[in-house]
């Protein structure tokens, strides 16, 4: 069962943020959402099967499009930028990768942010809540099941100014998780990730 709570936005340009618990949340996205969206995708789900098949089918059946993200290949973020510019709706997993610890969320990375700033447009939070539940999550979770209750909840827009905007990926927490994640706080050094425990909770 799947249950779609929010209003989506209409306009163009729009980057959505969501975050990653199993590798069916892109598919079910993409099925679930109003219209097409080009998704960054880790390049080793696109080249390992079954992952890979699931995903060129998902394309398939949905009008979705997918481009492999790699720091060591720019192109993946030049196609999502462009796209944006045309005035098209992209997709980004925040978190950089699926979740499979017991943490709540992991720390979020500044690319959504980034790109949102370079081609000035929103963000919209959209979370998929339940998947931590389905069998084949690795997630771990206090009861699995064969066939998860979905909710999928689209939150508000989160506007970026061209300057750097310290409370943005504050924001996409909170949509996403809610006022307790804000335990965690800004690393200043912006190397590996955005947000990092304090020490009296490591």
């Amino acid at each position: 069962m799947i249950r779609l709570e929010g209003s989506w936005p209409s306009g163009p340009g729009i980057i959505v943020a969501t975050p990653h618990v199993s590798h069916l949340d892109g598919p079910l996205l993409a099925a679930c959402l109003p219209e097409p969206i080009l998704w960054g995708v880790d390049p080793e789900s696109m080249g390992t099967q079954p992952w890979k098949a699931g995903l060129w089918l998902t394309c398939a059946l949905t009008r979705a499009e997918i481009v492999p993200l790699s720091t060591e290949r720019p192109f993946g973020y030049r196609a999502l930028a462009r796209r944006l510019r045309e005035g098209g709706k992209v997709g980004l997993f925040p978190e950089g990768g699926i979740n499979r610890t017991k943490a709540k969320f992991l720390p979020f990375q500044p690319g959504a942010e980034r790109l949102a700033r370079l081609c000035q447009v929103p963000i919209i939070p959209v979370t998929t809540i339940g998947m931590r539940e389905w069998i084949f999550s690795s997630a771990p979770a206090g009861k699995k099941r064969i066939i998860p209750r979905v909710r999928i909840k689209i939150g508000e827009l989160i506007r970026v100014k061209g300057s750097f905007e310290e409370d943005v990926m504050e924001k996409m927490l909170v949509a996403c998780y809610g006022k307790d994640c804000l335990s965690y706080r800004r690393n200043p050094n912006m190397v590996t990730s955005p947000y990092i425990v304090p020490s009296s909770k490591r």
